[in-house]
């Protein structure tokens, strides 16, 4: 994938000091970089002043979590002062590996907000979906359990939000050693992640709604990236209305990325009708309850189905696994139905016109409500 260039992989850990509200307020980033042969580039942990005052502090992290006290964190410097050094490291790097990676995702973007700075966006691999994939299992399992599942020895003593970093890494060298890095991204697509969709503070439903225009207008003057098309279809699956009615009512239904990746606008379009039929368009295919195959011929005519329908099989769960052509059959409709729809958004602007009256009450209060009575 990577041929012979050397790549520079980043594993790294944020501690709060208070999540209060999801309101995240950061006091450690600790963060390992190495290269692919997993020698040590460099490493460090910011003791970050998180801005806070002292009844702010969440009491279970202090007694429980952080190995530092109070004053130790707040002779130190705030985010603002981090904020270059840590999006550069991001930035410089070929792959980012973390554990549960999200409420890091979700801090760096709440400190971003507070100290008025430029999000800082990135793909990542989650290590528990790589631990998963390889071990056939479908829950959470944390760091302590991997290394001891894996009979892996951290030597290194547990003082700052670097040692969960460290143990990320002792967790993907393990599979490395036996795999190496390129087999892992192949076989684990589903360990990847975009970090704008593992957070609230995201898009506006106003960008939504102009990917979808333009993805719907006939001319196609303008260009996308693919991280942004990837992000905007996941947040406009997310946000999507589920009727409580219909023929895939509570079932969680996977399509095949062969067909998804290609063919955007007609996966779009199905999800909307899984959705009008009570289904949930779900990505992660081990975790769904109908796993769509597709399946094509490459240049060497040979079939080449989903590369997670091998996970989905092992899982351990009773998957049921369709063919494209067989889920449409069930539904009734072909895929040139998918493709002369456009997309809907409809609920969009209802989600964003509700929002604004809810806006308006807060500021108007009774008297906005009584002038929204009168007919």
């Amino acid at each position: 994938m990577y041929g012979c260039e050397i790549m520079k992989l980043l594993f790294f850990d944020c501690e709060f000091a208070s999540v209060r509200k999801r309101n995240y307020k950061i006091c450690e980033f600790g963060y390992f970089l190495y290269n692919d042969k997993f020698e040590e580039i460099e490493s460090n942990n910011f003791i970050i002043d998180p801005n806070i005052g002292y009844g702010d502090w969440d009491d279970n992290v202090l007694r429980e979590v952080l190995t530092h006290g109070v004053d130790s964190y707040e002779l130190g410097y705030n985010f603002n002062y981090y904020y270059n050094k840590i999006k550069s490291l991001i930035e410089g790097v070929d792959l980012i590996f973390g554990h549960t990676l999200d409420s890091d995702i979700n801090a760096l973007k709440c400190e971003c907000v507070r100290y008025h700075k430029e999000n800082i966006d990135f793909e990542y691999y989650e290590i528990k979906d790589i631990y998963n994939h390889y071990l056939n299992l479908n829950y959470s399992v944390g760091l302590k359990t991997m290394l001891e599942n894996l009979k892996i020895e951290n030597t290194r003593v547990a003082h700052d939000a670097s040692n969960d970093a460290y143990d990320t890494m002792l967790v993907l060298k393990h599979f490395a050693d036996e795999k190496g890095i390129d087999l892992i991204l192949k076989e684990c697509e589903d360990a990847k992640h975009n970090s704008l969709f593992e957070t609230s503070i995201s898009y506006s439903n106003k960008t939504i709604k102009e990917v979808i225009d333009y993805l719907n207008s006939e001319t196609k003057e303008k260009r996308i990236s693919k991280g942004k098309l990837n992000l905007v279809t996941n947040l406009y699956i997310r946000k999507m209305p589920i009727s409580d009615v219909g023929k895939l009512l509570g079932k969680k239904i996977s399509l095949s990325v062969n067909y998804a990746k290609s063919n955007i606008t007609k996966a779009m379009n199905l999800a909307k009708i899984i959705a009008s039929e009570g289904g949930t368009y779900f990505m992660k295919a081990t975790s769904c309850d109908i796993f769509i195959n597709y399946e094509y011929y490459n240049k060497d005519n040979e079939v080449i189905s989903d590369s997670r329908l091998e996970a989905v099989k092992k899982c351990g769960k009773d998957i049921k696994i369709v063919s494209f052509n067989e889920f449409l059959n069930y539904l009734g409709i072909t895929e040139d139905d998918l493709a002369k729809q456009k997309i809907e958004a409809d609920f969009l602007y209802l989600e964003e016109e509700q929002k604004n009256s809810e806006n308006l009450g807060e500021l108007f209060g009774d008297f906005f409500k009584n002038f929204q009575s009168v007919k």
